[in-house]
């Protein structure tokens, strides 16, 4: 079983551990977020399959 530590690698070299607060307001903006055109709905699912499956 894989256990996640919610860190966070970006593009230069910064790290960083989500809090639950942070982990929560992801979530909901994930969850909320109304896509206008195709390219937003590929995005936004691209982000849900990077962050929902990972923090939940």
């Amino acid at each position: 079983m894989t256990k996640w530590n919610n860190t966070i690698f970006f593009e230069n070299g910064i790290k960083h551990e989500l809090t639950v607060e942070e982990i929560n307001i992801i979530k909901k903006s994930l969850a909320d977020f109304k896509a206008n055109d195709d390219s937003e709905k590929e995005t936004l699912e691209q982000l849900k399959s990077l962050f929902i499956h990972h923090l939940d």
